[in-house]
């Protein structure tokens, strides 16, 4: 009961508006995930044409995908995992997710896209105006909070002043904070001691 219709639209939209430098398509079920490295949007949108998807899905498989440095991710998904754990889910990017079925886990794609400076899109509330103003805007692009072993924290972003973030989350139990951007170290936060709080 997917809109497959409205997120092709979407997505030659978005491409004929940003033109991007490059162009990947991760396909995914629940065993693998294959990676192209796609030359044109027509492509690309060959590519989409031909998925089969027979209805298994698991996050867990990728985690070892690479992603190149500053992509913004766009995850086409209702966010329902069926076969494992997505707790700890994460893309080392700027993801947006866009949805467009029935059955659509809100409050883990919200979450999952707010907390790397993306959102959550849905079709059938947005209008194609709307969302392509979403996948344009940057002022929440801020990266990603990890620890000091590179482990993604769980955080919840607040709402603060234009050029300016507010997060809450808990510390990790030891070791520093950083914000990854780009997959590089923009700055590193020291756990406050009691004696500087």
């Amino acid at each position: 009961d997917d809109n497959l219709t409205g997120e092709m639209e979407l997505l030659r939209a978005h491409i004929a508006a940003q033109n991007p430098r490059s162009i990947t398509l991760t396909l995914f079920d629940s065993g693998s995930a294959e990676t192209l490295h796609l030359p044109t949007p027509a492509a690309l949108f060959a590519a989409l044409s031909a998925v089969n998807y027979m209805g298994g899905t698991s996050y867990a498989v990728l985690a070892d995908v690479p992603v190149n440095a500053g992509a913004t991710c766009l995850l086409v998904s209702d966010g329902r995992a069926t076969i494992d754990s997505r707790a700890t889910f994460s893309l080392p990017c700027r993801t947006f997710a866009i949805a467009s079925g029935r059955e659509v886990d809100r409050g883990w794609l919200s979450h999952m896209a707010g907390r790397s400076g993306g959102s959550l899109i849905e079709l059938a509330s947005t209008t194609r105006a709307q969302a392509l103003a979403q996948l344009a805007e940057r002022s929440g692009d801020i990266g990603q909070l990890v620890d000091a072993n590179g482990h993604v924290l769980d955080t919840i972003r607040l709402p603060a002043a234009p050029g300016r973030f507010r997060i809450i989350g808990a510390l990790p139990q030891s070791g520093d904070v950083r914000l990854m951007r780009g997959g590089a170290v923009v700055r590193s936060y020291a756990r406050p001691t009691l004696g500087s709080v």
